[in-house]
């Protein structure tokens, strides 16, 4: 059960903690998304599928396609 330390969720991990998951650009957009109004139950399962440090993480430009979205969709310049 996820009890808020590093490693629990890559959003947590990378919002709360400060630890690159994704890596650039990845990273600095769900940054920048958590600060303009976090992000979205869809999109956070979305990570955790892409997660790179289980094995996963294939379809990264997807990810980042899906955070620029959420960006634009709130007014920012992704």
């Amino acid at each position: 059960m996820p009890n808020g330390k590093p490693g629990d969720h890559p959003y947590t991990d990378v919002v709360l903690h400060g630890i690159d998951v994704f890596g650039p650009p990845i990273d600095d957009l769900l940054r920048r998304a958590a600060a303009t109004g976090g992000c979205p139950e869809p999109l956070r399962t979305k990570l955790f599928a892409h997660e790179p440090r289980f094995g996963k993480g294939r379809d990264l430009a997807a990810l980042e396609a899906a955070l620029r979205a959420l960006l634009r969709q709130r007014g920012e310049d992704a």
